[in-house]
């Protein structure tokens, strides 16, 4: 009884369920870039952390990525990764821009990546993972640009099986990506 996504919610928290699981509208012309009202609404409501499945998987997701914004919280959505798919090879993925960085000409930001992959690791070994250490190794990838652009080529160019976008708020890769 009422709306959809309230009431998922809902069930959700009164089960003490770890993980939501949906799948989303196929829209002839919007399916594929945006997931739809309820689930939109499921993922801005809730605290619990959602599984969208965009496409049926052959077998257990075997190359999963983990988004971050090099905070120490953003890393929330590794260690669900981990927890959920223990035999899963673990990617965290840092995308970065510099505001006007588009005005500079043809600059190489190599060193400046460099630092971000150092920081990301420095950041699992001292981070929050230092007390409950992941069971897998992971893998660190920075890249500058933008995310919304450098995020699906990367997911493409490497087979990523599985996408895990963390969200204490909204920022823009999931402004990007859920709308």
């Amino acid at each position: 009884e009422g709306e959809a996504a309230s009431a998922i919610s809902a069930i959700a928290q009164r089960e003490q369920c770890d993980l939501i699981v949906t799948g989303f509208g196929h829209d002839a012309t919007l399916g594929r870039i945006f997931l739809g009202s309820t689930v939109d609404r499921l993922v801005r409501e809730t605290r619990i952390p959602i599984l969208v499945v965009r496409e049926r998987t052959a077998g257990a997701y075997a190359r999963v990525l983990a988004t971050t914004d090099a905070s120490e919280e953003s890393l929330e959505a590794l260690r669900v990764a981990s927890v959920l798919f223990p035999a899963a090879a673990l990617t965290l993925f840092h995308a970065f821009d510099y505001p006007y960085s588009s005005l500079l000409d043809d600059r190489d930001f190599s060193q400046e990546t460099a630092e971000k992959e150092a920081a990301l690791n420095q950041l699992l070994q001292n981070g929050a993972f230092q007390r409950d250490p992941l069971k897998q190794v992971v893998k660190t990838v920075a890249r500058f640009g933008s995310p919304e652009a450098l995020l699906p080529d990367y997911v493409e160019d490497h087979g990523i099986d599985l996408t895990v976008v963390g969200s204490n708020g909204h920022g823009a890769l999931f402004d990007a990506l859920i709308g």
